[in-house]
């Protein structure tokens, strides 16, 4: 179990590890199934325990379930401290995401940091955005890490790593490949032309107030920490929305200016 926790395969490994009494409820609300839950025999003794509400929610996976001590938590863990409760689960099929909003996906070029890639997570869940779809050098959203930043949203929002191109783009989220770059040159004004749009977030493009968003959708995309969106990922925008500055800070975490923006967007969006 230590040699699966360590994820050998990378983003290709099937099972998940899941680590803490919040994390595996979270999952299990998800609807996703544990191959094998492992619980700590001095903090989850039975229904009488530390964790009653959660062991009367692990009952239906008693066959999957075994102990361990506290040291032996320790070395499968991947966290600081050893939990009460861990489970490895298998990721289930991706599940189309229907609340009736424009469909909006996030964009993730080369995002490195674990903790910027859980804030994306949830601001996709709580924005009500499709999915993400991320380059194959953002990191594992499964990484441990990322998933603890998540706060759940790791279970509830579909992830894909693929190259970032317009044939991949199209076939995941649907949209025509008419809708992708070249950008257009000059100061566009956003709202000249109808949806799906294929927006970059940089700090030179148009600024974002009074943006009118189109009922179609699009996709939003957000660059690495340091250094922006790569030419490459550029090419597929049509346009580029920059968010004010009223201060002297540099510029924004990447996570904080995706969620801005997604924040503009739902309250920009065309009405149906």
């Amino acid at each position: 179990m230590a040699a699966l926790a360590q994820r050998p395969l990378g983003k290709l490994q099937p099972e998940v590890l899941v680590e803490g009494p919040k994390m595996i409820s979270e999952a299990l609300l998800s609807g996703w199934i544990p191959t094998k839950l492992v619980l700590d025999s001095k903090h989850m003794e039975g229904p009488e325990g530390d964790q009653p509400a959660l062991f009367q929610s692990l009952k239906p996976f008693l066959d999957c379930i075994g102990w361990a001590s506290t040291t032996e938590m320790g070395r499968i863990s991947r966290l600081n401290s050893p939990p009460a409760v861990l489970g490895f689960f298998r990721q289930p099929p991706v599940k189309e995401r229907n609340n009736n909003l424009p469909p909006w996906w996030l964009v993730l070029d080369r995002i490195q940091d674990p903790g910027n890639l859980g804030t994306l997570l949830r601001n996709a869940d709580w924005f009500g955005f499709c999915g993400l779809i991320c380059s194959p050098d953002t990191v594992d959203c499964y990484n441990s890490k990322v998933m603890q930043a998540s706060m759940g949203s790791v279970f509830r929002i579909t992830v894909h790593y693929t190259p970032l191109n317009q044939e991949n783009l199209s076939r995941i989220t649907g949209f025509s490949e008419q809708i992708f770059g070249p950008p257009l040159s000059g100061n566009h004004e956003l709202g000249a032309s109808t949806g799906p749009w294929v927006v970059g977030a940089d700090t030179r493009g148009v600024s974002m107030d009074n943006v009118a968003f189109p009922k179609e959708g699009g996709l939003l995309l957000v660059g690495n920490e340091s250094k922006g969106l790569s030419d490459q990922a550029k090419a597929l925008c049509r346009y580029f929305w920059a968010i004010p500055s009223y201060g002297n800070a540099e510029s924004l975490n990447a996570a904080v200016a995706a969620g801005v923006c997604c924040y503009g967007i739902r309250l920009r969006t065309e009405p149906a």
